[in-house]
């Protein structure tokens, strides 16, 4: 009986195979090409932003400055011709002066621009992103953009405050879009990749920029004092608006998809749920394929028949290698979640 009942279940499931099967392992194929695909879409079309940023950005925004950073090739100095490959301490990008305070108060102030870190830098702890201050005034900053070598993480502080973000948010080689905006009354922010900096840090104190004391601004992309500093790497589209940008704005600034792929590149277990979706999702289509594959090459292969031709230790076999597929991705899975 018992035998009966295996062989009518192997034949069910031929069967239902031989008239789904196909049609299923396009479904699969299709699904698990699509888990691939976006990730890479969304690297891809941020780098483009990255690189070739279109002009109908800078039409539609009107920023007050704008520089591409991307003349790395002339030996001419000039606010159209600066380089923004900083690969040695050596190098700086001139500081951009004449940045009214009062206009700040009054209208605010908002500041857009990609970087992309290099992969082992040495010597300071924290290393500048951005920094907007007074230097005649003890170079206290207004605020300031760091990124701390040993946590991977941001510091954005003012003259009287800061805070951390959670570490081993930054990932060398990878494209960040910084954005700083100044609102009065309610202060200044940062958004790293379309997202606040403070939904990524434990406590955040008041900021409101009242405590600085300087006269005038100055603004360092790559260049901090105290500790002069630089974060080394590619920057580039460096954007300065006497405005404050709403978050629409910043958005359409950072240009990536809507399905927000640069979320799961901020915190790592992120990146490590990511991981495990892209292998199961490339173990999917390497079995598809494999199943399309076959079929091309040996058009009167049927998957049916060899279920049928199975004996029942090869279905316990396939059976407990399929859940132990499964218990490992569960398993890693709760690593990252407990």
């Amino acid at each position: 009986m018992l035998d009966l009942d295996f062989n009518l279940g192997v034949i069910l499931v031929s069967a239902s195979l031989k008239f789904f099967g196909y049609s299923l392992n396009i479904v699969l194929f299709v699904v698990g090409l699509s888990v691939l695909i976006w990730p890479v879409w969304g690297h891809l079309y941020a780098f483009k932003v990255a690189n070739d940023f279109e002009d109908r950005f800078i039409a539609q925004f009107k920023p007050s400055l704008y520089l591409p950073l991307n003349q790395c090739e002339t030996s001419t100095v000039s606010e159209e011709s600066v380089c923004g490959e900083l690969l040695s301490r050596d190098i700086q990008i001139p500081l951009i002066n004449d940045i009214s305070l009062e206009a700040v108060y009054s209208n605010g102030f908002a500041l857009s621009f990609w970087v992309t870190p290099i992969a082992g830098q040495v010597g300071f702890n924290l290393n500048n992103i951005f920094w907007l201050g007074d230097t005649s005034d003890s170079f206290r900053p207004f605020a300031s953009l760091w990124l701390n070598q040993i946590e991977r993480n941001f510091h954005f502080s003012g003259a009287d405050w800061g805070y951390f973000s959670l570490p081993n948010m930054v990932q060398p080689q990878k494209p960040l879009h910084i954005t700083y905006v100044f609102s009065p009354p309610v202060g200044g922010e940062v958004y790293v990749n379309n997202y606040r900096l403070e939904e990524f840090a434990k406590s955040v104190p008041e900021h409101s920029g009242a405590a600085f004391k300087g006269s005038k601004l100055q603004l360092g992309i790559g260049r901090g004092f105290y500790p002069e500093s630089s974060l080394l790497g590619t920057y580039s589209n460096v954007m300065i608006f006497h405005r404050a940008l709403t978050e629409v704005e910043i958005r359409d600034l950072h240009q990536v998809p809507n399905f927000a792929a640069s979320a799961f590149t901020l915190l790592p277990q992120n990146r490590h749920h990511r991981n495990l979706v892209l292998g199961a999702a490339c173990i999917l289509v390497a079995l598809t394929g494999s199943m399309f594959l076959i079929r091309w090459i040996h058009p009167g292969f049927s998957f049916s028949v060899l279920f049928v031709q199975l004996k029942e230790r090869d279905w316990i076999f396939l059976l407990l290698l399929l859940l132990g597929i499964i218990l490992y991705f569960l398993i890693q899975f709760a690593k990252e979640t407990v």
